[in-house]
């Protein structure tokens, strides 16, 4: 167990086949909305699960909501990032089984009834996070409905499952520990690779775990793309026997913003569609491109090393 991952204080008993649904959120009420109302649509009787709110920030409108909807509502105050808050959710639950999913994803109805019985066979499963092409008309929508969430595979690549789609055992986090409350950025990440460290927890991919995300505008494209970095960055910096994640390098990034994309390797990723063409997607791209790396500069060059 790290410095960063306390030893979580549950405040009830474990009920078997019971699952405890934790969604962390951030003053995004509508979103919490739309999660909440694909999870009064399961298949599983109301009685067998459970759904705990971590209300990071006690935003009043989104206590109002889990009020009205009668769900558990965790408030935290002042705002301390959605790992944090998620430790807080899982000390409320009583589930032998933990579902996470954030708030503004659709799942489908039998989402909590097909990860129960996943975790029959292991005790750390995930499942694909889709993005909803649907309702991507923008240049950055559909950027991100072709290349978001690629790590929630049967391959593991990265060795975790984002928590967007995840599903633990309780006693997961009763030998381990909890999130890593440090990180504002790859817990999921921390906490997927202790658990592959322990030979007798299985990590499983379920693909009919798939659960359906809004497509981001440009700017949350922006943030997550500056919020990864840092939590690379803070991974490093923390965990430094596991994780050693190279900064781009300072050439690289220059030439990013001062010289454009190449035409060619851009169309390759463009896909044709009834909203908009092949200039208005290349001139995201750039755009995308060179103001990402104006930040990584300013994050990776640009700041004086914390003593």
């Amino acid at each position: 167990m790290n410095e960063g991952a306390p030893r979580l204080a549950f405040e009830r008993d474990h009920v078997e086949d019971f699952v405890s649904v934790v969604i962390p959120v951030y003053r995004d009420a509508p979103g919490l909305a739309d999660t909440l109302d694909s999870l009064d649509r399961q298949t599983l009787r109301p009685t067998e699960y459970e759904i705990i709110v971590s209300n990071d920030g006690g935003d009043p409108e989104v206590r109002a909501l889990c009020e009205a909807r009668g769900v558990t509502e965790v408030s935290i105050v002042p705002n301390r990032g959605s790992y944090f808050a998620r430790n807080r959710g899982i000390e409320r639950t009583a589930g032998e089984n933990l579902a996470f999913v954030d708030a503004d994803i659709i799942v489908p109805e039998d989402w909590l009834e097909v990860g129960r019985e996943a975790l029959r066979k292991a005790e750390y499963v995930g499942g694909p996070v889709k993005v909803d092409e649907a309702g991507a008309t923008t240049p950055a929508q559909r950027y991100e409905a072709s290349t978001g969430f690629r790590g929630n595979t049967s391959e593991l690549r990265h060795g975790f499952f984002v928590t967007a789609n995840l599903f633990v055992k309780r006693k997961v986090f009763q030998c381990l520990g909890g999130f890593d409350e440090r990180l504002r950025s790859g817990g999921d990440n921390e906490f997927g690779g202790r658990v592959a460290r322990v030979d007798e927890y299985r990590q499983r991919f379920d693909e009919g775990l798939a659960v359906l995300h809004p497509a981001r505008g440009y700017r949350g494209l922006v943030h997550k793309a500056v919020r990864v970095a840092q939590g690379k960055q803070m991974l490093n910096r923390l965990h430094p026997d596991r994780y050693d994640y190279r900064r781009p390098g300072l050439g690289r990034l220059v030439l990013n913003v001062l010289v454009p994309p190449d035409p060619r390797k851009v169309r390759r990723s463009f896909e044709p569609n009834p909203h908009f063409g092949f200039l208005a997607f290349y001139l995201f791209r750039w755009r995308f491109r060179a103001e990402v790396s104006l930040k990584l500069l300013d994050l990776y060059y640009g700041r004086r090393p914390e003593t």
